[in-house]
């Protein structure tokens, strides 16, 4: 051990391999030990006065857990653990003395959110704000294909959304790798509550339903449903401030009946609506068909444009208007019950056109001559209904 008196710095000679401070058979470079645990290494500057402010590097042992690397703090000589490393597994804990896990981190509790919590992880301070930039937090695994080190199969990053000073907005970002092993965005939170699914390009959401947005790529996009039963119901409710039931879709498992519920109207914003047909081409087209998909029944409500009519010749139909015709008319191959308590009949004649009005002397010996300027008739079944000026 040599002391150089000019400069009072001390060392050991090369020839020194080891050198121990408390244990007289040091087995590194450096071995210091004490008789009791813990062994620390205090870190001050001595600028507060007499009570130690610094860091500790401390190292211990416990009963069957082996031993532990710890880093902390001197506040007016009291220690704080901040860091430490298990010799069992090679947990690591912050703000606690036993990790449960890889990496444990323990701090007071959090009761909002906006605040820099356990565990702050960012970019690196830019000369300007750049959107998109953030910190990340990234998972992975080693693959079988190439063991030289683990690559990432997913990531979550915290993001500015602007590029302009002091645009505060920050979004959530969830990533997987796909086939092409790049990390590719799937999910994002922006930063007013919406949760956006997907990158394509497409029009941009409706400012009135743009909490929750697909934005799927190619020609078969949507949402799915479903339970492990195959009874009860799968529902979509919408509710207000006063019920959470206002209005829904529910799907019966155990029948297949599908039931829409509204405190009011159900309205359709579209061109036709079709029951029991893919293919409508009036506002309303109903039809039932029969096991070789023949139609016994249905009608049509609203102007067909392509065959100027309402139905084919099938005559089981009921039918409202014809052609283009502002007004309906009424077809129907079966009886008619209109009120009261007879059973149905049919209306099996209906005709309407011009009469020439004849006036004859009551015996019959001639014809008294008058002038009308037009006479039409109309007839229902058995009665005859007659005008003329």
């Amino acid at each position: 051990f040599k002391v150089d008196t000019s400069t009072y710095n001390c060392y050991f000679p090369s020839s020194f391999t080891k050198v121990g401070i408390g244990t007289d058979t040091p087995q590194s470079k450096l071995h210091i030990q004490t008789d009791a645990a813990p062994t620390d290494i205090y870190l001050t500057d001595g600028t507060l006065g007499t009570d130690n402010y610094g860091g500790v590097v401390r190292g211990f042992s416990v009963a069957g857990q082996g031993g532990r690397l710890q880093l902390g703090t001197l506040d007016n000589d009291i220690y704080y653990p901040a860091l430490t490393i298990l010799q069992q597994g090679g947990n690591v804990g912050i703000g606690t003395d036993s990790p449960k896990t890889t990496l444990d981190i323990t701090g007071s509790g959090n009761t909002a959110i906006n605040s820099k919590g356990n565990l702050l992880v960012s970019s690196g301070g830019t000369a300007a704000q750049v959107a998109e930039a953030g910190g990340q937090i990234s998972f992975g695994a080693w693959l079988a294909g190439d063991l030289s080190q683990p690559y990432p199969l997913a990531a979550i990053r915290g993001v500015s959304e602007s590029s302009t000073q002091n645009t505060n907005t920050g979004a959530l970002i969830f990533g997987t790798m796909d086939s092409n092993t790049t990390v590719q965005e799937r999910m994002r939170i922006d930063s007013s509550g919406s949760l956006i699914v997907g990158t394509a390009t497409v029009a941009a959401a409706n400012a009135a339903a743009d909490n929750f947005v697909i934005k799927g790529e190619g020609t078969a996009v949507g949402l799915t449903i479903s339970q492990d039963s195959n009874s009860g119901t799968g529902t979509i409710f919408f509710g207000d401030a006063a019920s959470s039931s206002v209005a829904g879709f529910r799907y019966n498992h155990n029948t297949g009946d599908m039931a829409i519920s509204a405190e009011d109207n159900i309205t359709f914003a579209c061109d036709n609506v079709g029951i029991g047909t893919t293919g409508p081409d009036s506002k309303i087209q109903v039809e039932a068909r029969n096991a070789s998909n023949v139609i016994y029944a249905g009608f049509r409500v609203g102007y067909n444009a392509t065959s100027n009519n309402y139905y084919d010749a099938d005559t089981h139909h009921f039918r409202l208007g014809t052609g283009s015709s502002a007004g309906g008319n009424l077809y129907v191959g079966g009886g008619v019950y209109l009120g009261g308590t007879a059973a149905a009949n049919n209306l099996d004649h209906y005709e309407e056109g011009n009469w020439t009005p004849v006036i004859a002397h009551n015996d019959g010996t001639g014809v008294i001559p008058i002038t009308v300027n037009a006479a039409r008739y109309v007839r229902v079944g058995d009665l005859v209904y007659i005008s003329c000026y």
